[in-house]
């Protein structure tokens, strides 16, 4: 096996004993109520964390797009007008 389809084997195992702990009923009266509190929100967090940073690099992969279309245009307007702006060149020629 892969080492690629190895992890998504785990991820796929892990999201699975997740999703377990998650539905574990809480009984306050029981003596590991705590403790399961405790596993529970430890679980919730790391989702939500994993989640958020899912959502940063979709953000900056968009932000990253656009600033390269912004750029293109920029471009593409400098050689439409002749103002003879070289970008990425040790020389920027007016």
């Amino acid at each position: 096996m892969e080492r690629g389809q190895h992890l998504e084997l785990l991820i796929d195992q892990a999201l699975n004993k997740l999703e377990e702990v998650m539905q574990i009923p809480l009984d306050p009266m029981d003596e590991a109520f705590l403790k399961l509190v405790s596993v529970q929100k430890d679980a919730a967090v790391a989702v939500v964390n994993l989640a958020n940073k899912v959502d940063e690099n979709r953000f900056r992969k968009k932000s990253a797009d656009a600033i390269t279309g912004i750029l293109a245009r920029v471009i593409e307007q400098e050689k439409t007008l002749g103002l003879g702006i070289v970008v990425g060149a040790d020389e920027i020629r007016h």
